[in-house]
């Protein structure tokens, strides 16, 4: 049971050596990765949705997995979606027309309305921001939140791995960045064991020497003077 564990690992860390290989030429154009979403509704506050991205995401030289929930990022992105056509200098300029015409003391005319105030500023360009609102489930390509924005109070780094945590309020993130040859060497490692092993007890049993230690037993083919071990190899 143990060795049917063991092989099913180690096939597994082979199946995933072989992809990291495959995709980290094609990350060098564009990132590539897999991410899921998640949205559930405030218990407290059943207008309020909450969606949680977790991501795999490999870019260059880079691989990046974590999750992240910001309701009012995502909040500012869809408003920015439905924006008017007032741009924001109209907009001021209409405000400060207002407050002139209620300081000379005419007052606003009947039935007119401040237009709408424009969404919150957002600081950073999204490659995509139409990813955020796509329907919960698993979906393919970089994380919505590419790129990512920096933030370094919150990031620690050294030797090229970085990790950035944050939970404040409504706001959770947590972003582990290594570099691909770092998960690519612990992928390689166990086949590569376990090919080894295959090989020494292949080459072992050709030459009539003991599975555990190597001892010849060409002198002894039943029993392992060296070790004790019972041998299985026949002579030829």
């Amino acid at each position: 049971m143990l060795r049917l564990i063991r092989n099913l690992l180690c096939g597994l860390c082979l199946v995933l050596f072989l992809a990291l290989v495959v995709a980290w030429p094609l990350a060098h154009g564009r990132p590539i990765g897999i991410w899921h979403k998640r949205t559930k509704t405030d218990l407290n506050q059943e207008f309020i949705n909450s969606s949680h991205y977790y991501f795999f995401t490999v870019d260059r030289n880079q691989i990046a997995i974590g999750h992240w929930r910001d309701p009012r990022l995502v909040w500012q992105i869809q408003q920015s979606r439905f924006t008017t056509d007032v741009s924001a200098a109209q907009a001021a300029q209409l405000q400060a027309m207002l407050a002139q015409l209620a300081a000379s003391g005419r007052g606003v005319p009947p039935g007119f309305t401040s237009p709408p105030l424009p969404p919150p500023p957002i600081h950073k360009n999204f490659s995509a921001p139409d990813r955020f609102f796509l329907a919960d489930g698993l979906h393919s390509g970089p994380n919505p939140k590419h790129p990512w924005p920096a933030d370094p109070a919150h990031t620690w780094s050294h030797l090229g791995i970085s990790f950035q945590g944050e939970v404040t309020g409504q706001v959770q993130l947590h972003r582990l960045t290594l570099p691909i040859w770092l998960p690519l060497l612990l992928l390689a490692t166990p086949p590569f064991l376990l090919f080894r092993a295959v090989y020494r007890n292949y080459s072992r049993r050709r030459d009539n020497r003991c599975l555990l230690c190597g001892y010849d037993l060409r002198e002894s083919p039943t029993l392992c003077p060296e070790c004790g071990a019972l041998s299985t190899t026949t002579t030829s």
